[in-house]
């Protein structure tokens, strides 16, 4: 999963998605992190709706192999984490098929280990393997 959260010091979350343009990007496969940075979008994450930019391609950059790559884009979520966030952004980024998890939490580690506690899907919960 690749979570995307509003930052202003890459510690704290941002009060509000709609004005920020810096973000925290991390890539959780298999319960590891394998790309934690921070994202600068000029003119923030509403002009990279509005301008047809893929957050999903923008946002996720990867050492994994191009094999391993694309199995992981495949199955990949896309979650946003925020404190507030306006209606017509929500909206855009579910059109894009990306999740929104409002918070009050202001740290972003804890929001971090809330969300893959309590809302993250964990392979357990659908695989069948013996």
């Amino acid at each position: 999963m690749n979570l995307l959260i509003p930052t202003n010091d890459g510690i704290s979350i941002a009060p509000d998605l709609d004005h920020s343009t810096r973000f925290r990007s991390l890539c959780v496969v298999n319960g590891s992190v394998e790309m934690d940075e921070l994202k600068e979008f000029e003119g923030g994450i509403e002009n990279q709706l509005n301008t047809g930019s893929s957050l999903n391609n923008s946002c996720f950059k990867t050492v994994l192999s191009a094999t391993d790559q694309k199995r992981v884009n495949s199955a990949l979520q896309f979650i946003v984490i925020a404190n507030d966030i306006s209606k017509k952004t929500e909206k855009k980024l579910n059109e894009n098929n990306i999740e929104v998890l409002l918070t009050t939490e202001t740290n972003i580690t804890n929001a971090i280990i809330y969300y893959l506690r309590y809302h993250a899907i964990h392979e357990s919960d659908y695989c069948c393997c013996p």
